[in-house]
């Protein structure tokens, strides 16, 4: 029994020696697993503020487009209104003409009237 006695205590202390090695062996691996989680999480970060500036700069882009359609309508309204105005001026103008020779002719006509 002495050998078995003295066994005894020789395998606790290897299967205590086996426990704390592979506890290192773990401890050494989540270390790690957590530097690589935070490697992960440090890339995700970059890739996220990435995708909201590349989202950022497309709406900006999105917007400035936007802006320039508009102008371009308004100035295509304000173009057509501009030569609408001038033609209505013109016949205005005509218009307005042949009442001044019609005027013309009335006051001359009472001025001098033609022999019957």
């Amino acid at each position: 029994m002495s050998n078995h006695e003295h066994s005894g205590p020789d395998q606790a202390g290897q299967v205590i020696e086996s426990i704390a090695h592979r506890e290192q062996e773990l401890q050494v691996l989540l270390n790690g697993a957590h530097t690589e989680a935070e490697r992960i999480l440090n890339e995700a970060r970059t890739q996220a503020d990435q995708l909201l500036k590349t989202a950022q700069q497309e709406l900006l882009q999105q917007a400035e487009r936007q802006k320039k359609t508009s102008a371009d309508q308004a100035q295509e309204i304000r173009d057509r209104l501009l030569a609408q105005a001038a033609k209505d001026a013109a016949a205005l103008e005509q218009k307005a003409l042949a009442n001044r020779q019609k005027a013309v002719e009335t006051i001359v006509q009472q001025i001098l009237p033609e022999e019957q």
